[in-house]
């Protein structure tokens, strides 16, 4: 094999592990939530509820509730109480005009 071919496989290669680090799944450098929490919030305490579907900058749905006095915490989507509060919002949007 000449050096031309050699290089064309070095840079196929370089290539390849670059554009595979890119669509990494496991990377998530765009989430908003770095550390997500389980306990129960008492809905008192909200101010506001943000549903981040996942999508091409982050594989994951977050959920980030900012409380009064505008403390953001993000909130785990598999807690069975955060699965409540999702469909009781998802009922209200479908139910409003």
């Amino acid at each position: 094999m000449g050096s031309r071919h050699l290089i064309l496989w070095v840079l196929l290669l370089a290539l390849h592990i670059t554009a595979a680090s890119i669509f990494d799944p496991t990377v998530n450098e765009s989430c908003k939530c770095l550390r997500v929490r389980s306990e129960f919030i008492n809905p008192t305490k909200f101010a506001r509820v943000e549903i981040l579907p996942a999508g091409i900058l982050c594989q994951r749905m977050e959920i980030i509730i900012t409380l009064k006095g505008n403390r953001k915490v993000c909130v785990n989507p598999e807690s069975k109480w955060v699965q409540v509060l999702v469909k009781l919002i998802q009922n209200t949007n479908e139910t409003s005009p």
